[in-house]
């Protein structure tokens, strides 16, 4: 994504569903679009993770999980692997490189993994869970590189566009900011919600840090100062578990979460409003 890419205004919001699929037996349960946009790997708890050519809407390669629910997808930023997380605390790497198959799969936690990312400048994968670790793994040995224990239960975790800053939500309601190149703690905003942080991510243009939580709340805080700028609640809005996860606009405008009941929740952080409501699209 480039720098105009990064800033230039969305003319149009969505305002209806355009394709829908049936991508699983069971309930989908991660997802992930490569950066290109033109691939979407989907996880379920049929235990299968799906790679979907969008263009054709055709799948492009399926495996299986070898007995566990998929919990955590991510692709590199060159397109050239997949890690794919399950319940039963293993992490699978894919090659994506002429034949797709897995590279490794291994043990990555004691606890459940609750997200993995990539760090393009350090060649490595990360992993979070709810063994209070965040662990780097080396992308062509799986071997791992640095464990960074966060003291708390860690319910999500982000590297930002310019792998600068980790951000961590945790179980007691605080997000913890690090250093990505040094993995050394930065910052925590304590009590940032009243339940377990679900989702954070530093926003593209890196000037905020966004959370949300089973509180039905999504915050707003000012990166560098830790500072709280906007709380959003809208009576159709209602986190429905504690592993829902919401995106950020490439402009860094719009924040987008699914609800509870169903619905589709566009808020614009520069109006501070609910912009938009996609409802009844899903079943919860």
């Amino acid at each position: 994504m480039d720098e105009y890419e990064a800033t230039k205004a969305i003319d149009n919001l969505p305002i209806d569903v355009k394709v829908k699929m049936v991508a699983h037996t069971e309930a989908c349960t991660a997802m992930a679009f490569n950066p290109m946009g033109d691939t979407l790997a989907t996880g379920g708890a049929d235990k299968v993770v799906v790679l979907w050519n969008l263009k054709k809407m055709s799948e492009i390669a399926r495996f299986r999980s070898k007995s566990h629910s998929i919990c955590a997808l991510a692709f590199s930023l060159d397109n050239h692997h997949l890690m794919s997380c399950s319940t039963d605390h293993r992490a699978t790497l894919y090659n994506l490189r002429g034949n797709i198959k897995p590279s490794h799969s291994f043990v990555a936690h004691q606890d459940l993994i609750t997200s993995t990312k990539f760090c393009y400048s350090t060649k490595q994968v990360m992993t979070s869970s709810l063994d209070s670790t965040v662990k780097c793994w080396d992308i062509n040995t799986c071997n791992v590189s640095r464990v960074i224990n966060t003291y708390s239960q860690c319910f999500d975790m982000h590297v930002s566009r310019s792998e600068t800053y980790i951000a961590t939500g945790h179980k007691d309601g605080n997000i913890k900011l690090w250093n990505a190149k040094t993995k050394e703690s930065i910052s925590k905003i304590e009590d940032a919600h009243s339940d377990p942080v679900a989702c954070v991510r530093v926003s593209p243009d890196e000037h905020y840090v966004v959370s949300t939580s089973k509180d039905d709340t999504i915050k707003i805080w000012d990166l560098r100062k830790q500072k709280l700028l906007q709380t959003f609640e809208h009576e159709q809005f209602q986190l429905g578990s504690n592993n829902a996860k919401f995106c950020i606009s490439p402009n860094s405008q719009y924040v987008i979460c699914g609800s509870k009941n169903g619905n589709v929740v566009f808020y614009d952080m520069k109006n501070a409003e609910c912009c938009n409501i996609i409802a009844d699209q899903h079943r919860s």
